[in-house]
């Protein structure tokens, strides 16, 4: 069986929440889904997954998980700096959403700046809704940071 190729304006047309009657609760799953899919397909364009999630986000603005998978696409295309103010803008919205802080964290020890992602990820500790693993992970993240600036005892 041949596979057909889509357009990007029929692609996006399959996948449109609103066409799909996508319930709010539904839309995190809509949104792995296509990640899924252009990650099986090995479609690898990121800029698809960008002009498909960027309209999600912007007409749900409550909705962390849509702007959070946004942000770990440009994450993955190694744009920092829009992965930044995607995280950004979810704390914008919800300022104890202690994996936001982490992830901040994280992409500044990416960039190199240690003492960025050790004030961020003390900063979630500090203002984020706690749980045993996040805790754990950021502990670790802390240590490496620490370690990384020779700032350990």
């Amino acid at each position: 069986m041949e596979k057909t190729k889509l357009t990007k304006d029929e692609y996006l047309d399959s996948l449109d929440p609103d066409k799909l009657n996508l319930e709010k609760k539904d839309l995190l799953d809509f949104c792995h889904r296509c990640i899924g899919e252009w990650k099986k397909n090995k479609l690898g364009n990121f800029k698809l997954a960008i002009e498909t999630l960027s309209p999600i986000s912007l007409s749900n603005p409550e909705n962390i998980q849509a702007r959070e998978i946004l942000a770990k696409v440009f994450y993955q295309m190694g744009n920092l700096d829009h992965s930044i103010a995607e995280y950004r803008r979810i704390l914008e919205r919800n300022s104890d959403y202690l994996p936001a802080y982490i992830q901040l964290g994280w992409i500044y020890y990416r960039k190199g700046e240690f003492q960025m992602a050790t004030a961020w990820t003390k900063r979630g500790l500090k203002l984020g809704t706690r749980s045993p693993q996040l805790d754990s992970l950021a502990s670790m993240n802390l240590g490496l940071y620490s370690w990384l600036s020779d700032d350990y005892v």
